[in-house]
């Protein structure tokens, strides 16, 4: 049974995403591209659900009234192109329109709720094939894809393509995410939804708000055939970020395909100087394929033994012993949370050997800011807090961690 009111808040959420408006306009345009609309009624038919977009399909439900069921050869031709097409039959709620007082609904000045029998055709179309109508579609806008500098804003508006000249995106223009993304991405810091850690590779982004984080979301999710999962946290972190997370199978290509991911990301988010942390390290690395190729491992059993020689390299695991509802690393800022207090904002400056971070340190021992010693090791715990000039120094077994208070 379709609800109107269910229909209404469907177009409405469209309305409000660039990226499902758009999605459906790709959507619209295969069903053009094919001449579905010379059959009979299916220029008559109205959005019931979708799209929804899941790993290799964009899925739309469309409906018309039972008597003017759409011509069941054009769902045949779709079937052609390698869509999933069901027919069903079934009912919508709509009021009733008020022409005398029987045609009010008890205690209330709304119309009487009816039923209208209606046809319903779910489509599910491969993904390929709108690349493959969208790729024809701006075959005459080449020009502008390669050379950029030239026409880089009317480019933008058709099509971002991949690092193997793939189209990876429907809807989203380039730019469309720029100053929302974070450049320093996680890979491996977060445990898997889709199997075990040891076979699945988990990367984390950091966005600035909901609205992105969702876009980013199904802008992977329909570009990358390689993705198993994306989503986005429900609720804002305690750095004040949403966090993006996307799973991938742990093999000899991953590597490749995170150059090809974020080669996309970049240009949605206008970014080309992406960093990375391996499993909450405390340092970030300039992203290329080499750097990659060093810190991620690409089969269970090595990913068991650089985990196991991370532990304390990790900044979760660094502040282990203490009293804290959360720890978020976003760049280099360390935003640190005990429960029922203001959280605490840091500069990371550096983290290794205690000896060899001391022999580092050029500023003199600081006695003038015993109480921030004092409010830092109620806060977090024993840490042997010591201040250099403004740096602040934790040590943690035989590591030390060199920060900034903001």
């Amino acid at each position: 049974m379709q609800d109107v009111v269910d229909i209404v808040q469907n177009v409405e959420r469209i309305y409000d995403s660039n990226t499902s408006f758009q999605v459906l306009k790709d959507f619209e345009r295969v069903l053009d591209e094919i001449d579905l609309y010379v059959y009979k009624n299916w220029q008559d038919g109205e959005l019931a659900a979708g799209p929804e977009i899941s790993r290799h399909f964009v899925t739309c439900t469309f409906m018309w009234d039972r008597d003017k069921m759409p011509d069941p050869m054009a769902g045949k031709r779709l079937i052609d192109y390698d869509c999933k097409v069901s027919y069903q039959k079934d009912y919508i709620i709509k009021p009733r329109k008020i022409r005398d007082p029987s045609d009010v609904r008890p205690d209330s000045k709304k119309g009487k709720l009816d039923r209208h029998p209606i046809w319903l055709v779910r489509i599910a179309m491969p993904k390929k094939l709108i690349a493959d109508i969208y790729g024809g579609y701006t075959d005459d806008m080449e020009e502008m894809v390669t050379e950029p500098a030239r026409n880089a804003a009317a480019a933008s508006r058709f099509i971002i393509r991949s690092r193997n000249g793939r189209s990876s995106i429907m809807g989203l223009r380039q730019g469309d995410l720029s100053n929302l993304v974070y450049n320093v991405f996680e890979i491996d810091s977060f445990a898997s939804k889709m199997g075990d850690d040891k076979n699945i590779i988990t990367l984390s982004f950091s966005v600035k708000d909901k609205s992105p984080a969702d876009d980013l979301v199904k802008f992977i999710e329909s570009g990358y055939s390689f993705v198993l999962d994306a989503d986005a946290t429900a609720g804002e972190q305690s750095d004040g970020t949403y966090k993006v997370f996307v799973e991938m199978e742990r093999d000899k290509e991953s590597n490749e395909q995170i150059m090809e991911l974020t080669d996309g990301v970049g240009k949605l988010a206008d970014l080309n100087d992406f960093k990375f942390r391996y499993y909450k390290n405390w340092r970030s690395t300039p992203l290329t394929i080499e750097s990659l190729d060093l810190a991620v491992p690409l089969d269970p059993e090595k990913y068991g033994i650089t985990v196991n020689e991370s532990n304390l390299e990790n900044y979760k695991n660094f502040f282990n012993k203490s009293y804290l509802e959360s720890t978020d690393l976003t760049d280099d800022i360390l935003t640190i949370k005990k429960p029922y207090c203001e959280s605490v904002k840091f500069k990371f400056i550096d983290f290794g050997n205690k000896e060899d971070i001391l022999n580092n340190i050029s500023e003199s021992f600081n006695i003038d800011d015993f109480a921030e010693i004092i409010f830092l090791s109620k806060y977090i715990g024993d840490y042997n807090i010591t201040k250099y000039g403004k740096k602040l120094t934790f040590e943690n077994s035989e590591k030390t961690l060199v920060l900034t208070r903001l």
